[in-house]
């Protein structure tokens, strides 16, 4: 029984190397050796069977919660693009504004005049 748990991307990559997943994004890889967390279990008094679903459920915990570096340099890349979306729209809206408030002007001077 292999103890070492390898997750996703993570065959011929070092520890926390980035690689690219089927969707074309770049995944950080997490290496959690199950057998010496196991080994440090049991020789801190923890029956076998306990260290080893405690070290499978560890692992799981660490592949599906923890947001990797990769994650959060992706949801960054999101925010900065929304933010610059969101500016352009902005610099829109002001040119559109000042369109109007010269063309308010425009018309109320001929009025007057």
């Amino acid at each position: 029984m292999a103890h070492l748990m390898h997750f996703p991307c993570v065959a011929n990559h070092p520890p926390n190397a980035e690689c690219t997943t089927f969707s074309g994004q770049t995944m950080s890889t997490t290496l959690f050796d199950t057998h010496e967390y196991i080994k440090r279990l049991e020789s801190a008094g923890i029956p076998t069977p306990q260290a080893e679903a405690h070290a499978k459920s560890l692992a799981q915990a660490m592949d599906n919660e923890l947001a990797k570096k990769a994650d959060l340099n992706q949801l960054r890349f999101e925010v900065c693009e929304f933010r610059a979306d969101v500016n352009g729209q902005f610099t829109l809206l002001k040119w559109m504004l000042g369109f109007l408030m010269a063309a308010t002007v425009g018309v109320l001077l001929q009025l007057l005049n």
